[in-house]
């Protein structure tokens, strides 16, 4: 392949790449990350937020990553997704932390054994725990998305980078 196709399939991977984290951030931000912004201090947070289907469709898909010339640019994608999934999967742990304390509360109306009563106590603990979790993960993951959009926003704007 010539070198000017390599350097235009780049180039249009770093688009798609640009694009997908861009939807991707907003969408998010949107949808949960203004509650987990104005989520107080000391409370659970207690919206299920379903984590379902692929998120990450164009770097899923994709094996052009390793074909990225800058070693930080390439580093910097790999973080943000990296930390984006694993902040889909703290969301996915809150929701298994919701599940078990809404049926240790049914356990605890249908058969009023006050353990259930405690688990759920219990429960309600650790969601509050488990929300400075994701507050701290959200940050993280943001700037990372952050960051990485900023690296190619950089690389791209250079047309330098795309001739031979």
């Amino acid at each position: 392949m010539q070198r000017q196709q390599l350097l235009d399939m780049e180039k249009a991977f770093l688009q798609s790449i640009n694009s997908e984290l861009a939807m991707v951030r907003q969408h998010y931000q949107t949808v949960i990350g203004n509650e987990i912004d104005q989520l107080p201090d000391g409370k659970p947070f207690e919206s299920n937020y379903s984590v379902t289907g692929d998120y990450f469709t164009v770097y899923n898909k994709s094996d052009q990553i390793g074909h990225v010339r800058d070693e930080k640019l390439r580093r910097d994608i790999i973080w943000a997704y990296s930390m984006m999934k694993g902040l889909l999967d703290s969301y996915q742990t809150n929701n298994d932390m919701l599940a078990k304390r809404e049926q240790d509360m049914k356990d605890f109306r249908y058969s009023s054994k006050m353990v259930g009563l405690l688990d759920a106590n219990t429960r309600s603990a650790e969601l509050t725990q488990y929300a400075e979790t994701l507050k701290t993960y959200h940050l993280e993951a943001r700037a990372a998305v952050d960051s990485a959009l900023e690296s190619i926003d950089e690389t791209l704007k250079h047309e330098k980078n795309w001739k031979v």
